[in-house]
């Protein structure tokens, strides 16, 4: 875990943390984040209060209102640049929390720094453009503007080479081929033995497969547009939905918990723990027994099966 660097640390004009190396230039977040290295704390961050005095007697009703000030003054239309600076550094913990959350690895050619940059900067876009108006909080319009900012770093390298990429157009003709031989949809093994692979390898290729999916594919930042309601969008919402849910969005989520109960135990126990209870892999491993790459490659396996169970899709773009 990075620690607290203190002589490295001063605090920018945009009232974050930042520290300038000058011998290093990160190649993460193009020009807005060059040389941009954030040195997270182990300590909480100690962030003034943006309220004005005149609210100091209104404490609890401030505190029990559930929203911070900062977020009081974005619903009235008044938001100052330092209640806005606020909001960035009091939701700072989300941008970890997005990159520990993320079902791919990082690129051995990249560091969680460099993402981390990436993160922030797509908080502070989200701190400048949210719209409360539109119903959502800015926790959730965040963590949607972090996570496709990192993703979109992602998405500027191939992080799956062009030979496991083969690989996987070799897995989906196999597949394939099963299924028109069998009548059914193949199992892992069987699919493993067609290639003469270890169904550890079959895995991997899971795995790759989901890391492909991810980084061709567009996130959608609204979750109530149309044709936004991806896979891994309702197991993310699964544990947690929301009145404003439309009827296809609850019909693919009551199917999604019956295809659940169907999954082989640990699969069903990965997935339940991963997105139900919100899990690091590493946790997860710990719960279970086992490394943090078997639990990806659970993970992935489990996914693989709920795509062609609830959406009949298993295909990546190449």
């Amino acid at each position: 875990m990075p620690t607290h660097r203190g002589d490295d640390v001063h605090r920018g004009g945009h009232g974050r943390r930042a520290r300038r190396d000058g011998g290093h230039q990160s190649r993460a977040g193009g020009s807005n984040a060059r040389n941009l290295r954030i040195v997270w704390r182990t300590t909480p961050l100690r962030v003034r209060s943006s309220r004005p005095a005149s609210t100091a007697g209104c404490g609890g009703l401030w505190r029990t209102s559930g929203m911070s000030y900062a977020q009081e003054a974005y619903a009235k239309g008044s938001i100052t640049q330092e209640e806005r600076n606020s909001l960035v550094e009091d939701h700072l913990p989300l941008v970890r929390h997005v990159l520990g959350r993320l079902p791919i690895s990082t690129p051995a050619f990249m560091d969680n720094d460099d993402l981390f940059a990436v993160g922030v900067l797509g908080l502070m876009n989200a701190a400048e453009s949210f719209n409360p108006n539109k119903g959502a909080k800015f926790k959730t319009y965040a963590y949607l503007m972090i996570r496709g900012a990192i993703l979109d770093e992602l998405r500027r390298y191939d992080i799956v080479p062009r030979s496991r990429r083969d690989r996987i157009k070799l897995f989906h003709r196999t597949e394939e081929e099963l299924r028109d031989a069998l009548g059914r949809d193949p199992t892992p093994e069987e699919i493993a033995d067609a290639m003469g692979l270890t169904v550890e390898k079959v895995d991997d290729i899971l795995v790759n497969m989901q890391a492909a999916s991810l980084l061709s594919l567009d996130d959608a930042s609204d979750s109530s547009d149309e044709g936004s309601h991806r896979l891994a969008d309702c197991l993310a919402c699964m544990s947690t939905p929301t009145p404003q849910d439309d009827a296809e969005k609850k019909e693919l989520l009551d199917q999604l918990s019956r295809e659940i109960q169907l999954l082989p135990e640990r699969e069903r126990h990965v997935i339940v723990l991963y997105y139900g209870r919100g899990l690091y892999l590493k946790e997860i491993g710990e719960v279970l027994g086992v490394t943090e790459s078997r639990v990806s490659q659970l993970h992935s396996r489990a996914v693989y099966r709920l795509n062609k169970a609830l959406l009949g899709n298993t295909e990546v773009c190449p």
